[in-house]
């Protein structure tokens, strides 16, 4: 499992910035997902799903026109 990742989101629909950290996603996984969107209107939306025991299930959805900056940490 890899480390945690602080993810810096902007884009339509998204006031300024947003920051998440997410677990368990490969490093690679980020450059692939810049590298499907990078040609606009063609792309990939994407959905990270958790369940945790404080939060309970949460989804969260990456449209396509998200811009998203990324941080090993």
């Amino acid at each position: 499992m890899s480390g945690f990742h602080r993810l810096t989101l902007s884009g339509p629909g998204i006031e300024t910035e947003s920051v998440i950290y997410v677990l368990g996603v490969p490093d690679e996984f980020f450059e692939f997902l810049k590298q499907c969107n990078a040609e606009f209107p063609l792309g990939v939306d994407t959905f990270l799903t958790c369940d945790s025991l404080s939060a309970g299930p949460c989804v969260l959805s990456l449209p396509r026109t998200t811009r998203i900056r990324w941080e090993r940490i």
